[in-house]
């Protein structure tokens, strides 16, 4: 049985020895190679799997109406809804939401323990700094016109991907109602 090795560790055997030759096995140097490069391959697969598509074409028209538009779960199985509403072809309101796995908003309430307390300050602050980022998000689109112009706010990274996921679907579908052939 093989035990997961110790970057501290350079006994002979365990993969982490300086002193091999380099280029050889068991190198420090070539195991730390070869560990940045699986964790490149690994972020560069994931980044691909989690686009949200091909951005919204600048030259299509967006349709007036009322769109609705969702992301995917994230890990932990939060989905972000935005709802657009698009007056002479330019976004005029937007709601952005986030609904837990469990079914419930992610409010003020969000980063609580289930007695209601802040069990977690750091992780409470967190929390609501992502929730403050909700309006900001939906403000900024009404200004901007587009979800990929929308700024990151600091420490609401997730929140502004769930927005742009959401809003660009949402949008996406204005569009098709616009000019259901795309250019």
């Amino acid at each position: 049985m093989s035990r997961p090795t110790d970057p501290r560790d350079d006994r002979p055997g365990t993969g982490n020895r300086t002193d091999a030759a380099p280029g050889r096995r068991g190198g420090a140097r070539s195991t730390r190679l070869a560990r940045t490069a699986a964790w490149s391959a690994l972020v560069l697969a994931l980044a691909s799997g989690c686009s949200t598509g091909p951005n919204l074409d600048r030259d299509r028209p967006f349709q007036d109406g009322v769109f609705e538009g969702q992301s995917g779960p994230d890990e932990e199985g939060a989905v972000g809804h935005v709802t657009i509403t698009v007056r002479h072809g330019a976004v005029a309101a937007v709601d952005f939401v986030v609904v837990g796995a469990d079914g419930q908003l992610k409010d003020q309430t969000y980063g609580l323990d289930s007695t209601g307390q802040i069990a977690n300050a750091e992780y409470y602050r967190q929390a609501q700094a992502a929730v403050a980022a909700f309006p900001i998000y939906a403000r900024q689109l009404v200004e901007v016109g587009y979800p990929d112009d929308v700024d990151v706010i600091s420490g609401a990274t997730w929140a502004h991907d769930q927005f742009v996921e959401a809003a660009t679907g949402a949008l996406r579908l204005s569009q098709e109602q616009a000019d259901p052939t795309p250019s």
